[in-house]
Parts: structure tokens; C-alpha cells; sequence
């Protein structure tokens, strides 16, 4: 009876190694199948801001979730506490128009089944070829090798983003911004207008400040191309200025300002700075406006007047001497 005793417990002794056995294996085997998980995320507001920074850099904000995944996920923390295990952070690719960094490069992030967040900046420096509005992308690699039991991996994320809208005029009044003219005549100044922005751009031209009984005629908006797509990106606008033409003597200095604002052509609301050009018209001399007229009947009716006397003076001529030769 004992013996049989003893062969039972040794059956179920033996039995409950090999079960325990068979479980550390397959555990074991599990760990070495959990797997590094990455997800590139990135800031999609801020990648397709309408507008760009006049020094063309563009930063995006990245984040980097990294998390374990498997069948022992919750033990691997445990195992691996205090080891160091890196993420490298590269860029695949990225469009001609522009070069693109990451920063930092590399991240310290320790394994987690409820994942580690970290932040990093994809700057983004666009050149003058980078046409508004143009979608832009950009590849990342996040990268983090084998960690004992925890299988690394490379993980991909594309990145779309806009160049946005660069307003930036170049102006230049080449025949300068000052003038001296009579009360009867008017001031006319070429302004050279060159879109230095990444779009067609309407410009709007507006005086702001008007002395009384002057005026000022010109186009109030003009529009102007870009070299981002070999449009011409110059263009010239006329001023004409007339001062006040009162009857009497007149000495006025006047300082006129004139704003150009740049919008892009497709959206108005999107507008730059304005830019200030102050033209100043010195107006002196007599004016006698509406006897020019009178003035000319006047100088007529003396040339007809010495005319008709010339004639006179002629025709008595040829009276007397026809009477000497009689």
C-alpha cells in the first residue's frame, strides 16, 4: 500500500515539474516575443500655419510614444528598470525646397506597457523656391534596438505640412520722394512695387493722410506675381498729385503718406504690414485760375488789332506812292 502510495506522489511530483517547466518555457518564450511599439505624432496646426515667419522657418512640435507590447508587457518594466534603452530619431526624405532637422536626435525612454510621451521640434528652413500653399512632406524614422527580451524595431511617420504665405514687398521711388511744382501744374511719382513673397499678391495702396484741397489720382490695387512659379514679380504705380490752384499766390509744403499693404490674391483676409511711403510737394507761384482763357482772347485780339494796323500802314503805303507816279 505504501509503495503504491509512494509511486502516486511521485507521478504527480514529476508531473507538476514538467508543468511548471513547460510554463517558464512558454513565459519565456512570450518575453522574447514582446515588442517595441513607436507612434509619430505631430502638431498638424502648426504644420499648415497660412502664414510663414519672415526668417522661413517653420517648427513643428513632434511627440514620441513609445510602449511595450506583449504577453508579459507588465513584467518587463520590472526586468529592465534602470537600462538605459534609446530611440534614434532620423529624416528619410524631404522636398528640394527645403532642409529639415529634428531636435534632439535621440531620446532616453524607459519601457512601459502604459507608454512614455516624449517631445521633440521638427524645424523645417524653406528656401525662396517653396511656392505658397504647396504641400510639403517629410519622413521620419524612429528607431530603438533589441533590449534583452523586448524586440526593437524602425517605425515611420510622414509628416505633411504648407510652406504658407510669406507677404513681403520691396518698394523704391526711384525718381525720389520730393517734388517742386507750380499751383497749376502736378506731381507725378513712379513707384517701383517688387513681391518678394512666395505668392501672387494683390497690393493696396491707400493715402492717409490728404491736405485739404489737394488730390491724388492713382490704382488703388494692383497685382503682382512671384518668382516661386517665374511669374514677374515687379510692377510700377503712378501717383499724380494736384495742389490747391485758388487764385492768388501760394507757398504750401505738404507731406502726402501712402500705405501699401500686400494680401494674398486668393484671400484678402490674409494680409502683411504695411509699408509707408511719404511724398512731399512743395507748390509755389501765382495762380490765376480760369483767366488763362481770358488771357489768350486778349492776346489775340491785340495780334489781330497789329495785324489789321499793319495792314493799314501797307495799304496807305501803296496809296501814295501810286500818287507820286501820277
Amino acid at each position: 500500500m505504501k509503495n503504491k502510495l509512494m509511486c502516486k506522489f511521485l507521478i504527480l511530483f514529476i508531473t507538476l515539474v514538467i508543468i511548471l517547466n513547460l510554463f517558464i518555457f512558454i513565459t519565456a518564450g512570450q518575453a522574447a516575443t514582446s515588442q517595441s511599439i513607436i507612434i509619430i505624432e505631430y502638431d498638424q496646426e502648426a504644420a499648415n500655419n497660412p502664414f510663414l515667419p519672415i526668417d522661413m522657418v517653420k517648427e513643428i512640435p513632434v511627440t514620441i510614444d513609445y510602449h511595450i507590447r506583449g504577453f508579459v508587457d507588465d513584467v518587463i518594466p520590472i526586468m529592465y528598470e534602470g537600462v538605459d534603452n534609446f530611440v534614434y530619431l532620423d529624416i528619410v526624405s524631404h522636398p528640394d525646397w527645403c532642409t529639415a532637422t529634428l531636435s534632439p536626435t535621440f531620446l532616453l525612454m524607459e519601457p512601459s506597457h502604459e507608454g512614455v510621451i516624449e517631445d521633440i521640434t521638427l524645424i523645417i528652413k524653406i528656401n525662396q523656391e517653396a511656392h505658397a500653399f504647396d504641400p510639403g512632406l517629410v519622413c521620419i524614422k524612429a528607431k530603438v534596438n533589441n533590449m534583452g527580451a523586448v524586440i526593437g524595431g524602425t517605425f515611420y511617420s510622414n509628416i505633411s505640412f504648407n510652406p504658407g504665405f510669406l507677404p513681403v514687398l520691396k518698394i523704391n521711388v526711384p525718381e525720389g520722394t520730393s517734388k517742386r511744382i507750380g499751383p497749376l501744374q502736378t506731381a507725378s511719382f513712379n513707384v517701383e512695387i517688387e513681391n518678394l513673397g512666395n505668392a501672387k499678391t494683390l497690393v493696396t495702396s491707400k493715402v492717409l493722410n490728404l491736405p485739404e484741397g489737394w488730390t491724388v489720382s492713382t490704382d488703388n490695387d494692383v497685382t503682382i506675381g512671384t518668382q516661386t512659379i517665374g511669374d514677374s514679380s515687379s510692377r510700377n504705380v503712378y501717383f499724380t498729385i494736384k495742389p490747391p490752384m485758388d487764385f492768388g499766390y501760394h507757398n504750401e509744403r505738404e507731406m502726402i503718406s501712402i500705405s501699401f499693404t500686400p494680401s494674398y490674391f486668393e484671400d484678402n483676409s490674409m494680409k502683411g504690414e504695411e509699408y509707408i511711403v511719404n511724398l512731399l510737394i512743395h507748390s509755389e507761384g501765382f495762380s490765376t485760375p480760369g483767366f488763362e482763357i481770358v488771357t489768350s482772347l486778349v492776346g489775340i485780339v491785340f495780334l489781330l488789332f497789329a495785324i489789321k494796323n499793319q495792314n493799314i500802314k501797307k495799304n496807305n503805303s501803296n496809296k501814295n506812292n501810286f500818287e507820286r507816279e501820277k
